[in-house]
């Protein structure tokens, strides 16, 4: 009778184990049914919960914000100079019952699919450019809230002309916006230039360096020759002055 009662606590025990989940800040938890389309019943906020086991399907999902990151292999731009550039694009769910029914909620599928329009938004892009026109723009290569294109209240900057300058790209951010996620950032976070690049900017600022010094120097040169002829000029005054006195 022991037996049986401590294998029925056992079952017990298991059963509320299985029973109670815990969502955790900063996530939320999605139940959806078994269909095909995956209709989102409720969703979960943070906090502890009871479940049916075995028939409730709930996801967890990180309610904060992605960083998919990107880089561009082999670039050249229209000077013939080749970069490698790392960027990232910084996301957010903004519709778990619309990104569920578009991704399964799958997010290695989602990253791909933000990876590979980046990449070729930049490629495209980019390829009209020289070194110096990035290098410059570097620091300004982010946009925020891109979910506002349609108003027109993105921030005019280097990124926003590269990837909203047409009609094409703001459909993109409808597209994903269908995706149920919303693009907060983007922004190259390191450009790295060939040896042979390297190797040019070395000696284009090692040849202005030496332009520099050889102005400040011929500009020393000539103040300095001034000075003098001031000093023998006044030199010359005072000597004709004290012999004019002599001779009377």
């Amino acid at each position: 009778m022991c037996k049986y009662l401590i294998y029925l606590l056992i079952i017990i025990l298991n059963f509320l184990y299985l029973s109670i989940f815990i969502i955790n800040e900063g996530y939320i938890g999605v139940y959806f049914n078994n269909d095909k389309n995956h209709n989102i019943i409720k969703i979960y906020k943070p906090g502890l919960y009871f479940q049916v086991p075995f028939l409730n399907q709930i996801k967890i999902l990180n309610s904060g914000l992605f960083n998919t990151n990107f880089q561009i292999q082999k670039f050249i731009l229209k000077n013939k100079i080749d970069l490698v550039i790392k960027s990232y694009v910084m996301w957010k769910i903004v519709d778990y019952k619309q990104y569920f029914l578009k991704t399964n909620g799958n997010l290695i599928q989602t990253e791909i699919y933000i990876k590979k329009y980046f990449s070729d938004k930049l490629q495209l892009k980019l390829d009209k450019l020289n070194i110096k026109k990035v290098l410059n723009n570097n620091h300004d290569f982010s946009v925020k809230n891109l979910s506002n294109c349609e108003n027109n209240n993105f921030k005019e900057n280097f990124v926003s002309k590269l990837f909203f300058q047409n009609d094409n790209n703001k459909i993109f951010i409808k597209n994903l916006l269908n995706l149920g996620i919303d693009i907060i950032d983007v922004r190259i976070k390191k450009i790295i230039l060939s040896k042979n690049m390297l190797k040019s900017i070395i000696n284009r600022i090692s040849y202005e360096l030496k332009f520099i010094i050889y102005n400040e120097k011929n500009k020393t040169k000539k103040i300095v020759k001034e000075i003098k002829n001031k000093i023998n000029n006044k030199n010359i005054k005072i000597s004709n002055k004290f012999k004019h006195k002599s001779c009377l």
